[in-house]
């Protein structure tokens, strides 16, 4: 049995496949809104 504290800094695996997924869609988003402004439109 591990100690709360050696967890401290560790992902499970569902935790990194939700961040993962998240930025997927972010990505995704980023791209549609790249599409909708045109070549021009640069995010900041």
């Amino acid at each position: 049995m591990t100690s709360v504290g050696s967890q401290i800094g560790l992902a499970s695996n569902k935790e990194k496949e939700m961040v993962a997924s998240l930025f997927c869609r972010l990505a995704f988003l980023i791209r549609r809104q790249l599409r909708a402004f045109g070549c021009d439109f640069k995010p900041t």
